[in-house]
């Protein structure tokens, strides 16, 4: 598999970073940026004393070390589903529902939803740092397209909590694609494939929904096309562990 040399990842950062500066201040304030840099140090951290103390998480699995998979697990399937979920339940809107309503500012539920962008930009952002090797031209794609997306997601006039709750169910897969990838127990590779095939279609009915709402044409153009790219990635390498199977 192709991959990116240290200074192409650096290019990369560049261009998340910029983003998150530029289109998460001006859609989601301080407290996203805020968020980020909280979110990078703590992943940054944690990967850097995962090296240092722990035995055993620093075997080798499809090209990158078993604390990272850990690292993902962490961030896409506790510290982002538990901000959404915050943020759902101090919603107090009543002329709009939780995964309908636009952010609204200086409120909780906004507070929380920016957290919870800003812990999977962060995610996104933190490999492009702590690898020591280089990383595949696919993974650093997948990062870029999905920074660019949850920064959308942040901006759109309405349904911010349905976007938020795609990446919820967008994780939930990669979290089953990382579960079975170290091996852990009760993780055949027939629940990793129903888990992810599941989540894409969830992603797809759920965008649907997103799309149908009342937004500009660009951005939904724009959503529509990055999901796109990010779902062919997943079913493509889906279908490959599906091939060998059978």
């Amino acid at each position: 598999m192709a991959r990116c040399t240290l200074e192409v990842q650096r290019c990369f950062l560049a261009l998340c970073w910029s983003m998150v500066l530029s289109v998460g201040y001006a859609y989601a304030g301080l407290q996203h940026v805020a968020g980020v840099f909280f979110f990078l140090a703590v992943y940054v951290f944690q990967g850097k004393l995962l090296q240092w103390r722990a035995k055993g998480f620093l075997d080798d699995f499809e090209g990158y070390p078993r604390w990272s998979y850990w690292q993902s697990l962490f961030n896409g399937g506790l510290v982002m589903p538990l901000c959404v979920a915050a943020a759902a339940l101090t919603h107090n809107s009543a002329n709009a529902s939780f995964l309908e309503s636009p952010v609204v500012p200086g409120t909780w539920s906004t507070f929380w939803l920016a957290q919870g962008n800003a812990a999977l930009c962060a995610g996104m952002l933190k490999d492009f740092i702590v690898y020591k090797q280089e990383i595949s031209v696919n993974l650093a794609v997948h990062h870029v397209l999905t920074v660019s997306g949850t920064l959308l997601s942040i901006a759109l006039p309405v349904g911010n909590g349905l976007a938020a709750t795609i990446a919820v169910v967008a994780e939930a897969g990669s979290s089953c694609l990382n579960l079975y990838t170290i091996r852990i127990r009760l993780m055949p590779k027939i629940v990793y494939m129903v888990g992810m095939a599941t989540s894409n279609g969830v992603v797809v009915y759920l965008s649907a929904m997103l799309v149908a709402l009342s937004t500009p044409i660009w951005m939904r153009a724009t959503y529509v096309a990055m999901c796109i790219l990010i779902l062919y990635m997943r079913t493509d390498a889906l279908w490959a562990d599906f091939r060998k199977v059978v």
